[in-house]
């Protein structure tokens, strides 16, 4: 696919572990144009979120995307960090060098207003984090709404979460944020748990490519896509104690690269902003229409397509393909 073909889109994360190989993917993929990159606060905090983001795409050639810095706490709650899941530094206790250069400003919803505007065709967002930066966004410029053709979000669960019983981390941790994105009226894929847990790499596949000693060979941290990758592959396995790990928020990134290994069906979705156990649950409406409209006790528009089943072997090709493992 020519550049020409290739689809702009702008990301927003936290890099996380998971992150970066959705940024490798993104970055690496023809069909897509990476435009720019947002932070937000998350897996960590702000600063080394930005740090990670910057390190990742320079490891991958990348250093001509803008990184810039957005929100450092949710709307409304005090910010949480995930270190636990992604190690003291956001990516596996990997150790890269410090990125050659800064971000190139600290206001990502200006950035992304001015980016939207500017577009003479309708781009891509891709969300792959807390939807802070996109909700002020949204509540700052609606404007921008028109010029993004999908929003494609790694966010919710209509099963089971992860961070509680009924609620996804990255919805969990700016519930207020996601209501005002789901109730936007832009385009939006939700890319849940129920996908996101599908598509893995096995030990013995990720050993195929490069032995735990060996994926280094020798140097003092991964200078290479491949050996990034394995190395956070070999990380996630370790630190949750698991033979077969999935790549998390890259699936995000493969379905809006090629929807055709995705089921979905659009819904109401919304999120749940008080309480306590129910908080950050996200929502998603299957009722039949006529029983919802019975009620009408809340809007019953499906407007949101929810991810409902996938293609684990279609994604891992495209996956392994770009990254070149």
């Amino acid at each position: 696919m020519s550049p020409e073909q290739s689809k702009p889109v702008y990301l927003d994360v936290d890099t996380g572990v998971d992150d970066a190989l959705a940024l490798l993917l993104a970055i690496k993929h023809p069909a897509l144009e990476v435009r720019g990159v947002t932070t937000v606060v998350g897996n960590v905090d702000l600063e080394q979120v930005t740090r990670n983001t910057l390190q990742v795409l320079e490891l991958a050639g990348a250093t001509d995307v803008p990184v810039v810095s957005g929100a450092s706490r949710p709307l409304v709650a005090p910010a949480r960090s995930s270190a636990v899941v992604h190690g003291i530094d956001g990516l596996g206790n990997v150790r890269l060098p410090l990125p050659n250069r800064r971000p190139a400003g600290n206001d990502a919803v200006a950035f992304l207003r001015d980016e939207l505007l500017a577009a003479t065709e309708p781009v891509y967002l891709i969300a792959l984090a807390p939807l802070t930066n996109i909700a002020l966004l949204f509540q700052t410029a609606p404007e921008v709404k028109s010029k993004i053709r999908k929003l494609a979000l790694m966010g919710g669960a209509f099963e089971t979460g992860n961070v509680t019983a009924v609620a996804e981390f990255n919805i969990y941790h700016d519930p207020e944020a996601a209501e005002v994105v789901f109730s936007s009226g832009v385009p939006t894929l939700m890319y849940g748990l129920e996908v996101f847990r599908r598509v893995l790499f096995n030990r013995e596949e990720v050993s195929r490519w490069f032995a735990p000693p060996d994926y280094l060979a020798g140097r003092p941290y991964p200078d290479t896509v491949p050996a990034l990758a394995a190395h956070l592959f070999y990380f996630m396995m370790d630190n949750f104690g698991r033979e077969a790990v999935s790549i998390g928020d890259a699936g995000c990134v493969a379905s809006l690269i090629d929807p055709a290994g995705l089921t979905t069906e659009l819904y109401p979705v919304h999120v749940e902003t008080g309480g306590f156990h129910a908080r950050g649950q996200t929502i998603v409406d299957r009722r039949p229409k006529d029983l919802a409209d019975l009620h009408a006790i809340d809007s019953a528009d499906p407007h949101v397509e929810v991810a409902l089943d996938i293609d684990g072997d279609f994604y891992r090709q495209i996956f392994r393909q770009a990254v070149g493992i």
